[in-house]
């Protein structure tokens, strides 16, 4: 809300838009905007899914009508941005405080990160690039080592910039119940999908193989998984529950980036950043 149209920074951004066309047509060049990053949702945590649904769209709409408006650019401005991981002990999906009952900390997704991913999958021109849980942080909000966030950025901005690729976020994208398994087929950056064990300092390095590497089907309160889940086909999580999942609810890493899950693709882009060389792989999104 302090960046959207009508904001001072919001006017900023269209005047050096306006000035840096300006400057490139004096000297002969063409001028136009390919893509902008977006890395924000943490200070809208309280937000519900459709507070910060509608916003979020709205300005990305207004951003692209009013840069186009300016280079008279045909093409779109994309969009890269992220999911942000889930929060400890914060806000629930309605906005309400959660609750610590003595040393049981309670993670969830809020609205923020079920919003980011519906503008994506709406909007043609927003890439919804990259989870978050999976790094460490040096705080609720903040990887300890922000680096990853560009790079990983940075890598999905070269496959639809430079290589016309696609890059789909990493989501289920169709379920199906055989029994007592449950199959849930995603859409995957980079195939095969791997449940990630490294625990490296760019994989999950915080948290580890996670129980059920982040699953939950959860029946009454009570998460039915029993066995370790398994990949097949190189783009299907196959997971045995101990009943029927039927009228179960699936989850994914949403116990926050203390938890998360181990779901990954097969990217692996080392890239060296000032001397360290970082492994850049794609997690799934959290649900």
């Amino acid at each position: 809300t302090s960046m959207n149209k009508g904001t001072i920074p919001y006017s900023n951004l269209i005047k050096a838009i306006t000035k840096a066309k300006q400057l490139a047509n004096a000297e002969g060049f063409p001028f136009k905007v390919l893509a902008l990053n977006w890395v924000q949702g943490e200070a809208d945590r309280a937000m519900t899914q459709n507070q910060y649904y509608l916003l979020l769209k709205q300005f990305f709409i207004d951003l692209n009508t009013d840069i186009k408006a300016i280079t008279l650019q045909t093409d779109d401005v994309k969009f890269i941005t992220y999911q942000t991981a889930s929060w400890l002990n914060l806000w629930y999906p309605s906005g309400s405080t959660t609750q610590q009952s003595g040393d049981t900390v309670q993670f969830t997704l809020t609205g923020v990160q079920k919003a980011q991913l519906q503008v994506a999958n709406e909007l043609s021109n927003v890439y919804l690039c990259g989870a978050m849980y999976q790094f460490a942080y040096s705080d609720f909000f903040h990887p300890a080592d922000r680096a990853v966030i560009g790079l990983q950025q940075g890598v999905a901005m070269k496959r639809i910039l430079a290589d016309n690729e696609d890059f789909p976020a990493f989501q289920v994208l169709s379920h199906q119940v055989i029994g007592n398994f449950i199959n849930l087929k995603f859409d995957v950056p980079v195939k095969p999908m791997r449940f990630d064990l490294a625990t490296d300092i760019w994989h999950n390095s915080a948290n580890g193989v996670r129980p059920y590497f982040g699953f939950k089907v959860m029946k009454n309160s009570v998460n039915i998984i029993s066995e370790n889940p398994k990949i097949i086909n190189g783009d299907t999580v196959v997971i045995k529950c101990s009943e029927s999942p039927l009228g179960a609810e699936v989850r994914y890493a949403d116990d926050g980036h203390y938890g998360g899950g181990n779901l990954c693709d097969s990217q692996n882009i080392t890239i060296n950043n000032k001397g360290i060389y970082y492994k850049v792989d794609n997690y799934a999104l959290s649900f």
